[in-house]
């Protein structure tokens, strides 16, 4: 009797083992796919945007042949809010689409990534920021040379992080329909996506929503300074008011050395 029971027992643990091994095979089959379709989709903005910046170095930075270069931009990438020729001053002196065409002129030199770019004439992608459009989101610069190998300007693309990662994760659904729970940030701790879009735009470190759960914010100092890695935590489930253990796992994704880390969950039960 006593064998019986421990041929059962150990039945139940085997069943167990091989259930928590399989979910997290799949969830480490999820996080290689958010990766690998976030990047990608990163990789297709630059692409796009350096092939602009060819066009803008045969088109010039203004005129009708410029504003194709910049609606077909705007075509190839529809996360984009607008796109725009900036020149050796930083101003933007043509901008797609028709509703941003106002702010033609604009002066855009003083932010942070724009003294990078002028200093490397390097491409390089912000951090998210408050923009003269009045929205938070990012932009990626890709540098137009003249025949002499000068910078003459640049072509710019704005987009928001957190629209391009919902494009992403919808298309990891499950095929009951149920997407990966996922949120991301940049390496100051500010939260570029989440499910819960009220999320959106705190900082982990120092947003008082967070700072009740220290082993939170501790696994976020890890996050910011481990590009891959896993841990557990407790915080507030998805959609409710009660706290609940999480485990999860992060990946990075970036462009120009500007860097997003990717964080897949899931409640422990």
């Amino acid at each position: 009797m006593g064998l019986k029971i421990m041929l059962a027992s150990l039945c139940i643990i085997s069943i167990g083992t091989t259930s928590v091994l399989a979910q997290d095979d799949q969830v480490a089959a999820q996080m290689a796919a958010l990766r690998a379709q976030t990047q990608s989709r990163l990789d297709h903005l630059d692409r796009s945007a350096a092939g602009a910046a060819q066009g803008l170095a045969q088109a010039g930075l203004t005129g009708p042949q410029a504003r194709r270069v910049l609606e077909d931009l705007l075509k190839a990438c529809p996360e984009a809010i607008d796109v725009a020729a900036v020149d050796a001053q930083g101003r933007m002196v043509t901008m797609e689409p028709t509703a941003y065409r106002h702010l033609e002129g604009s002066d855009i030199s003083r932010q942070e990534h724009m003294a990078r770019l002028r200093d490397s004439r390097r491409p390089v992608m912000s951090q998210v920021f408050r923009t003269v459009e009045k929205v938070d989101a990012v932009d990626l610069e890709q540098p137009v040379l003249g025949p002499d190998g000068q910078m003459v300007g640049s072509a710019s693309l704005l987009y928001k992080p957190d629209a391009l990662l919902a494009e992403v994760i919808k298309g990891l659904a499950t095929g009951q329909g149920q997407a990966p729970e996922v949120w991301a940030m940049d390496l100051q701790g500010r939260i570029i996506y989440d499910q819960d879009p009220q999320e959106i735009d705190r900082n982990l470190f120092s947003d008082p929503l967070y700072q009740g759960y220290p082993e939170l914010v501790a696994l976020g100092r890890r996050i910011q300074n481990q590009p891959t890695g896993q841990g557990g935590y407790s915080f507030l489930a998805q959609g409710g008011d009660k706290a609940v253990s999480k485990q999860c796992q992060w990946d990075s994704v970036g462009l120009h050395g500007t860097w997003w880390r990717l964080v897949l969950t899931r409640v422990v039960k």
